[in-house]
Formats: C-alpha cells, structure tokens, sequence
C-alpha cells in the first residue's frame, strides 16, 4: 500500500502517477520544478546576461505572488524561458521588448513546434 503515497508529502498517487510507477504526486513534482528554476544554478546555465536571468526570476516571484498555481507555473516556464533566452540574443536593452515582438517570438515558437511535429512523423 506504501507504494501509492506520496514520499514527500504523503499523500495519496493518482491513477496516473501509479500507472507510470512515480514516487512523488504532480503538485509535489510541480513544486520542485518551480524551486529549481529560480536556483542560481538554473538561471545562470540558462541565461547569459544576469539582467535576464534576474527578470525571469520576478516573473516567477510575480506569478507567486499572484496565486498562480505552481502547476500552472511549471506548466509553462519552459515556454517563458525560451522567449526570455531569446529576448536576451536579440535586445540590446529590456526596453527594447514590444508587444509586437512578443506576439511574433510567440508565432515562431508555435510554428518551430509545428514543423518539429511534421518532421517527426514523416521521419
């Protein structure tokens, strides 16, 4: 029965979780995921600039403090942190950054995961 709790808040594994045979729940997992990338380990693998490094940083203090939930955190810094890591090649200062380029870096994103998927099945 010890195999569907939990090992770091003890409580109860989801179907899912024990069908793929996790020792840790989504929201604990979620939770570590969320500590990690504001490691400085973390942000100075990922950024160059310590300026980009530190925005992401209050944008996931910001999204804390706001009651997101740190699912919804994990969920989808993968994506922030690539429009950050880009932000930073492309901008010489933050202000730089407009709402214009955002909603493009957005497009390519989603159109590079469009082809990856396209290549991907016929490869």
């Amino acid at each position: 029965m010890s195999n569907f709790i939990c090992n770091r808040c003890g409580g109860q594994l989801n179907n899912s979780e024990i069908n793929k045979k996790a020792t840790i729940c989504h929201l604990c997992y979620s939770k570590a995921r969320v500590e990690r990338i504001q490691t400085a380990e973390f942000l100075n693998t990922n950024f160059e600039k310590t300026r980009s490094a530190k925005l992401f940083n209050k944008y996931v203090l910001y999204l804390k403090e706001i009651d997101i939930s740190v699912e919804t955190i994990r969920k989808h810094s993968g994506k922030v942190l690539k429009i950050f890591q880009i932000a930073e090649k492309e901008f010489i200062k933050l202000s730089d950054i407009t709402e214009n380029w955002l909603l493009n870096i957005i497009e390519k994103i989603r159109m590079l995961k469009l082809l990856n998927q396209v290549y991907s099945t016929f490869y």
